[in-house]
């Protein structure tokens, strides 16, 4: 999953065939897209928790939940790619593949009853669109109740290691 800021600020809109390179979030979550594999977590001693699975790695973000203690563990979620340094350590090796597929992400949004002026996603409004590459500008950010892109989900083929 990539943010729509990502490729606004400036990370290379994806396109289908072309390569892309990210660095990896692990965001715990258990909705329709997220997906259930094993990780060997790390903590080093800057309290990071690093996963890697097949070669390559995450950071867990903590946005959702605490990291787990490390260990060999079973973990759902979704892989938030970022080319932001400053959102993950220097350390961390990015991932590159090919990509193989491109879904523009979108959700309705509807005022929070509880925050004026505040914006909500409206459970169960994700749509999947299959594009040929990304745009550069989404629809900047939600203004107003309605149907808003907000994501891109990428499908990449990452070579064995």
């Amino acid at each position: 999953m990539i943010a729509d800021w990502e490729i606004e600020c400036c990370a290379p809109p994806p396109v289908l065939g072309a390569e892309s390179t990210w660095k990896l979030e692990f965001i715990a979550d258990d909705d329709e897209i997220a997906q259930e594999h094993i990780w060997t977590v790390t903590h080093d001693p800057r309290g990071v928790a690093f996963l890697d699975r097949d070669g390559f790695q995450a950071v867990w973000n903590d946005y959702r939940a605490p990291a787990p203690p490390p260990g060999i563990h079973t973990l759902r979620g979704v892989l938030h790619g970022t080319v932001h340094d400053d959102l993950v350590p220097d350390d961390l090796a990015a991932v590159t593949g090919r990509v193989q597929r491109i879904r523009l992400v979108s959700h309705e949004f509807e005022w929070d009853p509880h925050e004026p002026r505040t914006l909500q996603i409206c459970p169960g409004t994700r749509d999947l669109h299959d594009i040929r590459e990304s745009p550069r500008g989404f629809s900047d950010g939600p203004s107003g109740p309605g149907r808003h892109d907000t994501d891109l989900l990428l499908d990449l083929a990452v070579p064995a290691r």
